[in-house]
């Protein structure tokens, strides 16, 4: 696809607008085109250029250059594969994961005691995490080949930081480990190229 045909404005129509179910995990595969995620009744609006550009199935949404709005409620883990586009979430989690291998990551995210994976080999991931009380032990592994990630973590008093960074390029920048009464976050930085920041609110 040429870049004129690429950019061009295509005339996008609704595609569906109905339920989504789910049993507590949520995969999004997206390519190009915008996606926004809110806390919400479990309903999904989609308009898209193709109806074949858009499928949905319970749990699962893939989308290609489409503007999708999505409202969930009783989410627990979110996968999100972005090879392009502008995705968007606001959500409370226990666990997340997202490939992306390209466009705008950007979410605003409540977790308890969980896991967190993030793999970018391109584009922008930005995150703001704010983490509940929680005991016991937490995981926050972030991995970059390319591309630039930002993360914001909001953590209790009482829950520590472990940290352990490895980069064979590109820049860095980690918090202060710090002892926890309670429970702890095990941070992993891995990088190839690109530049991952981690800071916590004070």
């Amino acid at each position: 696809m040429g870049p004129l045909k690429a950019f061009r404005e295509r005339s996008l129509v609704e595609v569906y607008n109905g339920d989504f179910t789910h049993d507590g995990r949520v995969a999004v595969e997206m390519d190009g085109g915008r996606f926004k995620m809110v806390e919400g009744p479990n309903r999904v609006v989609a308009r898209c250029g193709d109806p074949d550009d858009f499928d949905i199935s319970a749990g699962t949404i893939s989308m290609e250059g489409c503007e999708v709005e999505m409202a969930l409620s009783g989410v627990d883990a979110l996968d999100l594969d972005v090879a392009g586009g502008n995705a968007a979430a606001s959500l409370k989690l226990n666990s997340l994961e997202i490939d992306a291998a390209g466009g705008v990551v950007d979410l605003d995210l409540t977790m308890g005691r969980g896991s967190v994976s993030i793999k970018a080999d391109g584009g922008a991931v930005s995150w703001r995490l704010s983490y509940a009380p929680f005991e016991g032990p937490s995981q926050l592994d972030v991995t970059v080949a390319g591309g630039v990630v930002n993360n914001l973590l909001g953590l209790p008093p009482d829950v520590g930081m472990s940290v352990q960074s490895s980069a064979a390029g590109g820049v860095v920048k980690t918090p202060e480990p710090r002892p926890g009464a309670k429970g702890v976050l095990n941070i992993s930085v891995v990088m190839a190229g690109g530049a991952a920041k981690i800071l916590t609110k004070h």
